[in-house]
């Protein structure tokens, strides 16, 4: 029966009679190669890349494996290669030029030993002396070098302050520096008189007081104690309140309708007539809720009754129109915050009445009572927004007819009977003098209706030529 064989040598026996031949150095070789082949398959294997551990000791990499640290390598390597190097990593560096390197703004490049040296001996000034001014043009300096002078008397220096050196204009001159004259008396020229802006005797006596001229100006001035006596006694003379020099004993030239020799009297005169002043109060000017006044002249409500009570005189929208308002002066001794104005109708109106204040003085108005109707033998009593009316202050009371035919509608005093007692340009002989005559005068309007501010005034005169008389009710003050 077949059999083995062991055989030596290579192996190649081959027998017919069915035995197998088999060489055990080869059967041992392979039985290696096996395990080789194996042993890379094992993902558990002790020797993957992965498990086999790694220290770095010049800080290159962070990995911790040699797979791990191989594959940083790798990235490094694709990103760039080698790091830049900064004050916390190690790198690849480019030195700067000398122009990076005198500019001094460059903070990632790096400096070697001669471009430093360089820097320096170009940022150190030089100074130079020379003989002539070719010599110091023809020196290789840069901006700030100095170069003495020393053809120069005294030895003078100058200092470059632009390149080119060969440039005369680019050195300026910067005073005496070493081997000047320390010797005031060997200074020569003192006597010339080069400018005249230098000083001697002849200009400081026309600029300046001599001492002669200082003595005569202050001859016969007082000395400062007599100051200090007169101005003691100008206190003194300010504080004494028996000093002759009350008002009682000032002396006043009388003149108009005051009669009084001293200024004391002369106020109480005047005082005592009237026009006004804290000192008057008249008899018929009310202090509290109440009092009444009128629309013409200063006010006096019992004068402008007694016209009333006499006139026979009227104003209607048949005699003004539509485009002509009239208007009377009146100024009131007290301050008068309104409650009521009223007049007396005798002549129907429907809603096409218009009375208005304005201010003589500012031609602003201060009141516009709006449309209103009147029916006759019944008083009109206005009492909506009303305004404050200051004391001592010249108004114009102003009416106005949006329309209607009725002759008689207000009774208005007898007319002056002359526009000189107006005047056409305000400057008649009683103008503005609110003594009580009825100052009256008219403006031209449109429709009827109140201007906002207070038109150009004519004079008039004639039956019709007067305003309407009210009463103005309120508080004064």
């Amino acid at each position: 029966m077949p059999g083995y064989e062991e055989v030596k040598g290579d192996g190649t026996h081959s027998p017919n009679d069915g035995r197998v031949i088999w060489n055990a150095q080869h059967e041992e070789a392979f039985g290696r190669l096996d395990d080789l082949e194996d042993h890379p398959a094992d993902t558990t294997d002790a020797h993957d890349a992965s498990a086999i551990s790694v220290a770095d000791v010049g800080g290159n990499f962070s990995g911790t494996d040699v797979e791990s640290v191989l594959t940083e390598i790798q990235g490094t390597l694709v990103s760039g290669g080698t790091p830049d190097a900064t004050e916390t990593v190690k790198g690849k560096l480019e030195l700067a030029s000398q122009a990076e390197t005198n500019t001094g703004t460059d903070d990632t490049r790096g400096l070697t030993p001669l471009k430093l040296a360089t820097y320096i001996g170009l940022r150190h000034n030089t100074f130079e002396s020379v003989a002539s001014q070719a010599a110091m043009l023809a020196l290789s300096a840069k901006k700030g070098d100095i170069a003495k002078r020393t053809d120069l008397n005294p030895d003078t220096s100058y200092r470059l302050t632009a390149e080119p050196a060969s440039t005369p204009s680019n050195w300026t001159p910067i005073g005496v520096l070493e081997s000047g004259v320390s010797d005031h008396g060997a200074l020569s020229g003192l006597g010339d008189d080069d400018h005249t802006q230098y000083h001697n005797n002849a200009r400081g006596d026309a600029r300046y007081y001599t001492q002669t001229q200082l003595d005569a100006s202050l001859a016969g001035k007082a000395s400062t104690g007599s100051v200090t006596t007169v101005q003691t006694n100008l206190d003194n003379h300010t504080n004494d309140t028996s000093d002759a020099h009350d008002a009682s004993s000032i002396s006043f030239s009388p003149t108009g309708s005051v009669a009084a020799t001293d200024v004391q009297g002369a106020i109480a005169e005047v005082a005592s007539e009237g026009g006004g002043g804290s000192a008057y109060t008249p008899s018929w000017v009310g202090q509290s809720t109440g009092a009444i006044f009128s629309n013409y002249g200063d006010g006096n409500p019992a004068l402008a009754y007694e016209a009333f009570r006499i006139s026979s005189s009227f104003i209607g929208s048949s005699g003004l129109g539509t485009s002509t308002m009239r208007l009377v002066r009146f100024r009131l001794p007290k301050a008068l915050a309104m409650t009521n104005v009223r007049a007396l109708a005798e002549g129907n109106q429907t809603n096409n009445v218009t009375f208005g204040i304005y201010n003589a003085s500012t031609g602003s108005k201060v009141w516009d009572s709006g449309t209103f109707s009147t029916s006759t033998g019944t008083w009109v009593n206005l009492i909506a927004s009303l305004p404050s009316l200051s004391a001592n202050t010249d108004y114009w009371f102003a009416i106005t007819f949006t329309g209607g035919s009725t002759a008689n509608v207000f009774r208005t005093p007898v007319s002056p009977g002359s526009a000189s007692f107006w005047g056409s340009s305000q400057n008649g002989p009683l103008a503005g003098k609110s003594i009580g005559i009825p100052e009256v005068a008219q403006a031209a309007v449109t429709s009827g209706a109140m201007p906002s501010t207070l038109p150009t005034l004519v004079g008039v005169a004639g039956s019709s030529s007067t305003a309407p008389f009210v009463w103005l009710e309120g508080t004064a003050s």
